[in-house]
């Protein structure tokens, strides 16, 4: 498979590792980590080998082999990996965003330059401009946060694999990139475009009044980027972005919003199950309610919209809708009666269960949990 840059002023290739015929079978994937990457950093690899500069696809292959065999890491530690010529290799298995073998799991994304010289002849340079501002604008990392730097192997002792630690370089590689990344358009904010879909929707079609109706579904990521949910929620909302009549207080985001999807990274291919409630309405009929799927501050993710049609029925329940009064409320009190406790107070035009009555006032249920008595004058029973 080969990856092409999306930004056609610097195109590129990547050499992904089934291209380069590296052995799959010596890595550990299951030591996988992703975060978002906020970071790049470059550092120069070099050996006492002649050809490291004549043959680099070999000396891919024993950096991969050294890397795991005699370093003990889990996998090659290079995101990408760049030789004289201007090609790049993919590194680390895994999607973008995969942790490299650093003592500090942040969302950093490491370049390797495979190269004894301290020059940068223009084919590496146009490479490293393509995948830098690549990266810049596809996740908003700016200069600030792009660094050239020396690694160092920090042996954690015999329980633990060694990791890299990094500092900024003192090299001639700094003097030669630094005029190179201040040519570079970089982007602060990213520019991510989410594919994903929606299926496996299920919930039931009828429901009594005051019941809850719980809905369960599957979204998957049909792109080729990662989700990290960590940092970059993905929220479930009304398609309207109106308050929704079947929201559930205390429970949902807000009446908007059933929820949000956090702490976790959705690969390519994968799905995560939703699940959430709705209340049904006390008046009984039949109702529709649309939803989709929005990144916090982004735009709706294009076919994650779904609807869900119900009928509410009565059953056997006693329905009572409140009348207009001379200040739009009601009362409720602990008791029937004008001298006991006030509990709460319900608004003209709403309805509620009622499960009493007693000298001309109505017990209703006003909450999940609470009930009280409203007085008969102002109460119309349905």
């Amino acid at each position: 498979m080969v990856l092409v840059s999306f930004l056609p002023a610097y195109a590129y290739t990547v050499l992904s590792r089934d291209a380069q015929n590296l052995d799959q079978t010596l890595s550990d994937q299951s030591q996988q980590l992703y975060a978002f990457p906020e970071k790049i950093l470059i550092t120069q690899i070099r050996s006492d080998a002649t050809d490291i500069d004549s043959d680099p696809s070999s000396w891919m292959d024993l950096l991969y082999y050294y890397s795991i065999t005699r370093l003990g890491f889990h996998d090659i530690p290079y995101n990408y990996v760049i030789d004289r010529e201007g090609n790049i290799y993919q590194g680390r298995d895994g999607w973008e965003g995969v942790v490299p073998e650093l003592a500090e799991t942040e969302g950093v994304v490491l370049v390797g330059y495979l190269s004894n010289g301290s020059d940068l002849p223009l084919p590496s340079k146009q490479s490293l401009l393509g995948l830098v501002q690549t990266l810049s604008y596809k996740y908003g990392i700016n200069r600030d946060s792009i660094e050239v730097v020396d690694l160092e192997i920090s042996s954690a002792g015999d329980s633990a694999p060694s990791k890299l630690v990094y500092s900024k370089a003192g090299s001639v590689l700094q003097t030669q990139m630094t005029p190179l990344l201040s040519a570079i358009s970089y982007s602060d904010t990213d520019h991510l475009d989410y594919k994903a879909s929606v299926d496996s929707i299920e919930y039931d079609k009828t429901a009594k009044v005051g019941d809850k109706i719980n809905v369960k579904l599957n979204i998957k990521n049909e792109g080729d980027t990662p989700w990290f949910t960590f940092n970059d929620f993905i929220y479930l909302k009304t398609k309207n972005g109106k308050d929704s009549s079947f929201a559930v207080n205390g429970v949902w985001d807000s009446f908007d919003t059933p929820l949000h999807i956090e702490g976790k990274t959705i690969l390519p291919g994968e799905s995560t199950p939703i699940t959430f409630d709705l209340q049904a309405l006390l008046l009984p009929g039949k109702y529709t309610q649309s939803f989709i799927f929005s990144r916090l501050g982004k735009k709706e993710l294009s076919n994650t919209q779904f609807s869900v049609g119900f009928e509410i029925e009565q059953g056997d329940l006693k329905l009572v809708k409140i009348l207009d009064t001379e200040t739009g409320a009601l009362n409720v009190r602990s008791e029937p009666g004008y001298n006991t406790k006030q509990v709460s107070e319900v608004a003209s035009g709403e309805i509620y269960i009622t499960t009493a009555q007693k000298d001309g006032w109505y017990k209703i249920k006003y909450s999940d949990t609470k009930e009280g008595w409203i007085f008969g004058k102002y109460v119309k029973e349905l």
